[in-house]
């Protein structure tokens, strides 16, 4: 576990989680940790009532779809719930590749939406910490929607894509755009592949098709911001902490320190965890090596493996990098 989920500092962290059927990702620890708040929305209903019932104390859920404004949108709904969508899917693209019965459309309805500023306001949350969004192509009207709540952010999460699998769907490069005008910088992808019919059993990733992308306000972008206080130092550090950024903990601790803006109990701890990780000169040499040996290793066991025979979940498209963060 990571320790800094745990410092007393850190108390009000808030996640929001938009389009949560997956729930909360391990990394923030155990939802019972009364340092975490959370605001999952999932308008996908079987989602949504197991989303409710693993949620409790600090843990909220609501079952709204957003958007750039209050109103009515039509949903395609899919034979896979959690794909379906506010963007029609590209057929003439997405029937290339296997697994396509999933996206086929069994219905459309019409359902009201809200604004993300709006949810947010109802709910109590002066702003969000850390943004996740995955919306099947429907994330620059959720921006749209959202400004204040994305623009208060530290940290976003977010889905995007490169191929044209939605017909006007939000692009990488829109999104992108987006995030660095509001002050976040891109830190990390996690990309994903998939791979055609022809090609399922062969050891190839196949064609990029979408990713996981983690947006990050540097230390000086937040300690320049007008609302950051102590307690949105703390919740900064665990962020950057959470995603093994320990780079950024270390300047952002001397940087508060400077401006007064992190208590002593805190500094003491960020210290401590940071001694722990600091390389030595010999500890760096010998951890390098086993690096290089262990991705040596591991690719000949993937190569290997996949000569064997390949995973159902390689057959139909492969993730080249398996987390955020380091």
């Amino acid at each position: 576990m990571n320790t800094f989920n745990e410092f007393p500092a850190c108390l009000g962290l808030t996640l929001v989680d938009i389009g949560a059927a997956e729930g909360i990702h391990p990394r923030w620890g155990s939802l019972s940790n009364p340092n975490l708040s959370v605001l999952m929305v999932e308008p996908e209903a079987d989602a949504f009532s197991k989303l409710v019932g693993d949620s409790a104390g600090r843990i909220k859920a609501t079952a709204v779809a957003l958007s750039s404004e209050p109103g009515t949108r039509t949903l395609f709904v899919a034979k896979k719930g959690r794909c379906s969508s506010f963007q029609e899917r590209n057929f003439d693209f997405v029937d290339l590749f296997p697994n396509k019965e999933r996206f086929e459309i069994i219905r459309k309805d019409e359902i009201e939406t809200h604004t993300l500023d709006g949810i947010c306001a109802s709910q109590g949350i002066p702003a969000a910490d850390f943004i996740k969004i995955d919306v099947e192509g429907h994330e620059h009207a959720v921006i749209a929607g959202g400004q204040k709540c994305f623009s208060d952010a530290i940290g976003i999460e977010a889905e995007m894509v490169f191929a044209p699998i939605y017909k006007g769907g939000a692009h990488f490069c829109d999104q992108h755009k987006s995030y660095t005008e509001m002050g976040f910088e891109l830190y990390d992808l996690q990309r994903y592949y998939w791979k055609r019919d022809k090609g399922r059993t062969l050891p190839s990733p196949g064609q990029l098709i979408y990713c996981n992308g983690l947006y990050l306000k540097t230390p000086e972008r937040v300690l320049s911001e007008s609302h950051t206080d102590s307690r949105r130092v703390a919740a900064t550090l665990r962020i950057y902490a959470t995603f093994g950024l320990y780079d950024l903990v270390e300047t952002l601790r001397d940087l508060a320190s400077e401006a007064g803006m992190i208590d002593d109990e805190l500094q003491a701890m960020v210290s401590a965890e940071l001694s722990k990780r600091r390389y030595t000169k010999a500890r760096q040499t010998r951890a390098g090596l086993l690096h290089r040996i262990l991705i040596k290793l591991s690719d000949v066991t993937a190569r290997i493996a996949r000569k064997i025979e390949p995973t159902e979940r390689e057959r139909d498209y492969f993730s080249a990098d398996q987390n955020l963060g380091h």
